[in-house]
């Protein structure tokens, strides 16, 4: 297809060129290279799309195992205050009135 301008108008022909034309085979193959470079990027994009999902999802794993509460193992080796149940005993106290 050839574009032709005539003042601000466009105007858009077909032209048959032989594909064994020299101009033919260089834009034949500008055409393929272009797209094979095209499918290289995507790729490439496509890969490193993929490698930062799998980060995201090993953080995300990471963190839940961060998350989860420590047991305190102490806890259940200290000793408590028994607080004594009853009155208490004054004479243990005050000591006895025994002179």
């Amino acid at each position: 297809m050839l574009m032709t301008r005539r003042g601000n108008k466009q105007q858009f022909t077909n032209i048959n060129v032989p594909i064994s034309a020299e101009f033919a085979t260089k834009f034949k193959e500008r055409t393929q290279a272009e797209k094979a470079e095209k499918e290289k990027m995507k790729q490439v994009v496509l890969g490193i799309h993929e490698r930062q999902e799998e980060e995201d999802y090993q953080e995300m794993i990471a963190s839940m195992n961060r998350q989860l509460p420590t047991v305190n193992a102490n806890r259940e080796r200290r000793v408590r205050y028994q607080h004594p149940k009853g009155a208490p005993d004054a004479d243990l106290i005050f000591g006895s009135k025994k002179r």
